[in-house]
């Protein structure tokens, strides 16, 4: 099971305009129905309510709460009608409790399906969160027909959670544009091809057997020098770090630079100066020093010598040190004090909002902004199993070398895309 407690990033909701109708949401109620599975079931849903209590949503946990001679029925009443969000964790347990109407499962059922009979805001007050199993075999008769968040599977953790704020929160993560004017129609007899307002662009275009939107703002910085595009990325190489380096290899080739890793370099007795001639043609360097790995630091080391040691004409080099936690680098490198080190929360959306904006200084070109990379990054996650696929690449064995070189074919596709549709 994943330990929610090491990535507990307070989430960041895109702001509203606050009204007298938004009041009851800035400071939600929820109440968590659920099944004691195991032990371990317990724990996961104990460590969702600490997340949820941390973003602002105040939780009702029968953990937290229920103490020996309370009133139970009472207290499950009147915390299911004074929320504003109940979430039920959905298990295969849980869906034969519900059925069949036994224990607090069943009891709660009771309550909840008397606010779905009187109709109080029932339409968005449950949220089912499916755990374990299959939607057929862990959602309860009364939640088959409602939409559910997928937490199955850990990995994908921070989306769902995500996804479950901007559900009690009612903030949707795309805002629905603003109502247009009617295109001038002609009739079908007269009109010798479709007539289209200037203002009017194609919605999408095929690029192979997916669709993609085309956007022309998506556009890499023109070609740089070879030593002043290069960026030297030094991250952990682990499989839990692998979205994070994976983010961080996008975002430098969205932004028109060239990622450059040690991952490139076979072993080998030359290995060593291979890695630091690679160093020597790189102007400037990402550094993540959040697993405290040997040879992240040792390489940090070669880089910042380099900017120190090296002839003028590179000593301007620009250096960016990650790290997940706030200070946690004075534990470990304590000469780094005083350093100007960004904390990633091991966010994907946060590591490409930092890398975004550092490397906005080293391009004289304009880039799109930090919300745009990260939904281009997410569309590009959606197609890399597919292109892995067609490439004959396994997703969870891809080298350094050929992430980087699917990433520079993908962004250059779009690029075409987006001006061929200007």
């Amino acid at each position: 099971m994943r330990n929610l407690k090491d990535n507990q990033a307070i989430h960041k909701m895109p702001k509203k305009r606050q009204t007298s109708q938004d009041n009851d949401l800035i400071n939600s109620q929820c109440f968590i129905s659920y099944s004691w599975d195991s032990a371990n079931h317990k724990d996961w849903v104990r460590e969702l309510a600490n997340r949820l209590q941390l973003n602002g949503v105040s939780t009702s946990l029968d953990q937290w709460d229920v103490m020996a001679g309370m009133d139970v029925p009472n207290y499950v009443e009147t915390r299911i009608r004074e929320s504003a969000a109940v979430l039920l964790v959905c298990t295969p347990t849980f869906a034969k409790k519900a059925n069949s109407n036994r224990g607090g499962v069943g009891y709660e059922k009771t309550v909840i399906t008397g606010e779905i009979f009187q109709g109080i805001g029932a339409d968005k007050k449950l949220i089912p969160l499916l755990r374990s199993g299959t939607p057929k075999s862990s959602m309860p008769s009364y939640l088959k027909a409602r939409a559910f968040i997928d937490f199955s599977k850990d990995g994908d953790f921070d989306h769902a959670f995500d996804e479950l704020l901007r559900s009690i929160f009612s903030a949707p993560r795309y805002v629905r544009p603003r109502l247009g004017k009617i295109p001038l129609l002609e009739p079908l007899e007269t009109a010798t091809r479709p007539n289209r307002s200037p203002n009017v662009r194609p919605a999408i275009t095929k690029v192979g057997r997916r669709k993609l939107p085309a956007k022309a703002e998506i556009k890499p910085s023109q070609a740089k020098s070879q030593y002043s595009s290069n960026v030297f990325v030094n991250c952990p190489n682990t499989e839990s770090y692998a979205p994070l380096l994976r983010a961080i290899v996008f975002t430098v080739t969205l932004a028109g630079f060239r990622p450059r890793s040690a991952l490139e370099l076979t072993t080998g007795s030359s290995r060593y100066q291979k890695l630091f001639t690679l160093i020597s043609g790189c102007k400037y360097g990402i550094h993540d020093i959040s697993q405290n790995g040997l040879n992240q630091s040792f390489e940090l080391g070669v880089f910042m010598g380099a900017q120190r040691f090296e002839s003028n004409s590179k000593r301007e080099r620009s250096l960016l040190i990650l790290n997940s936690e706030p200070y946690r680098y004075q534990k470990m490198l304590s000469d780094l004090s005083g350093s100007d080190v960004s904390t990633h929360y091991n966010r994907v959306s946060n590591v490409i909002l930092i890398v975004r904006d550092w490397l906005h200084t080293a391009t004289p070109k304009s880039l799109p902004g930090g919300k745009q990379f990260y939904s281009e990054y997410q569309r590009f996650a959606r197609n890399l199993p597919r292109i892995c696929k067609e490439s004959m690449l396994s997703i969870d064995r891809i080298t350094f070398n050929d992430f980087a070189n699917i990433v520079a074919k993908y962004i250059t596709l779009r690029v075409q895309m987006s001006e061929g549709n200007r």
